[in-house]
């Protein structure tokens, strides 16, 4: 089952860009395996509140704005781990 994991892990590695790969290796490493982390969205309507998953604390409006138009990688500026917008509940 490892060995099918590391397999499938090599795999997807090869469509992901050498710099981004290295960034997530050395975050993971940092967070015990925990690279990710996702933007917590609260509100009821704009202007809504976001807050980093990883380190609970709040995020501006740039990072969720830029992560949905944007394919650049985007970090919690107090944890660094890599942020990522949840599915819409809408």
């Amino acid at each position: 089952m490892v060995t099918d994991l590391s397999a499938k892990r090599l795999e997807a590695s090869k469509s992901v860009p050498p710099e981004a790969l290295s960034l997530f290796e050395r975050i993971a490493q940092q967070y015990d395996s925990e690279a990710l982390a996702k933007v917590e969205v609260s509100g009821r309507k704009p202007p809504y509140s976001y807050t980093c998953g990883g380190c609970f604390m709040g995020l501006n409006a740039e990072h969720a704005n830029a992560l949905g138009t944007k394919d650049d990688i985007r970090q919690c500026d107090n944890c660094k781990r890599i942020l990522y917008m949840g599915e819409s509940s809408e």
